[in-house]
């Protein structure tokens, strides 16, 4: 059952992307090339950021499903988790400043922190687990992105002091399309954990949600292995 609905919410996506993403251009072409007045000119913009949300909403759903199935695992080779992580903070640096954020970046001196896997997703798990707890935390709150090696895994943390996931809610965050009702007044579309539980199996890694006390900490296992 769970599988027949994966597929009816992918084959949905699948059809309606492009519909979605003509209308989009349409907007776009009425905002550029119409004399509108501020009023019309301000809920257009509204009708064009909703429909670029759904978009990214069809995209995700998209990507869940290609990565679900198993067709990038051939693209899985040794890369450095730490250095990755350190790509990640660096460019989003900035913004969490300017945001009010303090985002920070802990590896373990000298740790082996190879594993096999994709750089594109890793990228994005990454992305997605520091944007989830930028939108979470309190203005001025810190989020730590930390990489260490245990024995035979390479550990990847990304902690906050936000708010945190109750615990029996913990395995439902990792559904699609799932929000906590506390989350329902952001942005978002209840997919970002949701793909970084399926990059995390892709690579055979294991995912926990962990309290902070206060806040969340998200923790990804991957085996270790060695650098090319």
């Amino acid at each position: 059952l769970v599988a027949s609905i994966r597929q009816v919410s992918s084959d949905i996506a699948h059809d309606l992307k492009t519909p979605i993403q003509r209308v989009a251009v349409v907007l776009d072409q009425v905002m550029n090339k119409t004399t509108l007045t501020e009023g019309q000119e301000e809920l257009l913009s509204k009708a064009i950021g909703e429909t670029e949300r759904i978009v990214q909403t069809f995209q995700s759903l998209l990507q869940l499903a290609q990565i679900e199935g198993g067709a990038v695992r051939d693209r899985l080779h040794s890369v450095d988790l730490a250095e990755i992580s350190r790509d990640i903070v660096d460019f989003l640096e900035v913004e969490a400043e300017e945001r009010g954020f303090a985002l920070s970046l802990r590896i373990q001196p000298d740790a082996a922190t190879c594993v096999r896997g994709d750089r594109h997703l890793l990228s994005q798990l990454i992305g997605n687990l520091v944007q989830n707890a930028l939108t979470h935390v309190p203005q001025g709150g810190p989020v730590v992105v930390g990489v260490t090696r245990t024995g035979g895994e390479t550990i990847l943390t990304v902690s906050d002091n936000g708010p945190g996931i109750p615990e029996s809610e913990r395995s439902k965050v990792l559904q699609r399309l799932y929000r906590l009702d506390q989350s329902r007044t952001t942005e978002g579309n209840g997919l970002g954990l949701s793909l970084v539980s399926a990059i995390s199996d892709l690579h055979g890694a294991r995912l926990t949600l962990e309290d902070n006390k206060p806040g969340l900490t998200v923790r990804i296992a991957f085996p270790a292995t060695e650098p090319a």
